[in-house]
């Protein structure tokens, strides 16, 4: 992230602020501005895009493999059982069996 942030900040934004502050536009200090804007927008855009693809039950799995906290991974497979359940239809309160067999 550190790397994402340098690139925005640093690279874009200063690059197309100065060109835009100094350049055939000459807007002065608002296009600098205008180009820090732009470059951290892009940032962010990039973060979301990496944060969307992010598998955070892997992720914490991991990590309590890493730090030898095996209750917390026991739960997060069974929490993943559990949601595995719900993707075939087991386990859904909503299920016509399951209505059916309650009233």
């Amino acid at each position: 992230m550190a790397v994402l942030n340098l690139v925005g900040f640093w690279v874009i934004g200063t690059a197309v602020g100065a060109s835009l502050c100094f350049g055939p536009e000459d807007l002065g200090v608002a296009g600098l501005w205008w180009g820090l804007a732009l470059g951290l927008t892009a940032t962010a855009i990039v973060g979301v895009a990496c944060l969307r693809q992010t598998d955070f039950n892997d992720e914490a799995r991991r990590a309590s493999e890493r730090t030898g906290n095996t209750s917390h991974a026991v739960a997060l497979e069974s929490k993943g059982k559990e949601e595995k359940d719900e993707e075939k239809g087991r386990g859904n309160p909503l299920d016509e069996s399951a209505m059916g067999a309650s009233l």
